[in-house]
């Protein structure tokens, strides 16, 4: 079923940006033959080697790039790994809550996408927003500090 709709996103040339949720029913990257048609599927590093039963980042990449799904893994503290490398994110001295963060880049990555920036400035928008969430208790509470 996914297929079909996702199919048909792209078939409409819109841009189809996936974030994923942890896998509930052990699947696998080589189930969710529906991402090769999102532009960006975004997991964090825990769902990611959840999908593809590994730790090792570089091989879960591949494993993504494999089947077609161009992944942005979001690491966290570490910042975010796409297309074979760290994009960094400043470093906060005490997380009040990470609540939101993950959606928070994801929002600030599609903003940047619908101000027509470059992937890598989509990403680094990303991480700000994802950054300024832990800031602040709640997963909203930043956007009013900004």
């Amino acid at each position: 079923m996914l297929n079909k709709l996702f199919k048909e996103i792209k078939d409409r040339n819109i841009v189809l940006c996936v974030d994923c949720s942890t896998p509930k029913n052990n699947e696998s990257v080589y189930d969710m033959t529906c991402l090769k048609y999102a532009d960006y599927f975004f997991c964090n590093e825990s769902e990611a080697k959840a999908l593809c039963k590994t730790d090792n980042i570089e091989e879960i990449y591949t494993i993504f790039k494999e089947n077609s799904i161009n992944v942005i893994i979001k690491c966290g503290s570490k910042g975010t790994y796409f297309n074979n490398k760290y994009y960094e994110t400043d470093t906060l001295n005490t997380v009040v809550d990470s609540t939101g963060a993950g959606d928070s880049f994801v929002a600030g990555f599609v903003l940047g996408l619908y101000e027509n920036k470059p992937i890598e400035e989509c990403i680094r928008q990303g991480n700000l927003f994802g950054y300024k969430a832990c800031e602040y208790l709640g997963a909203t509470d930043w956007i009013n500090h900004v």
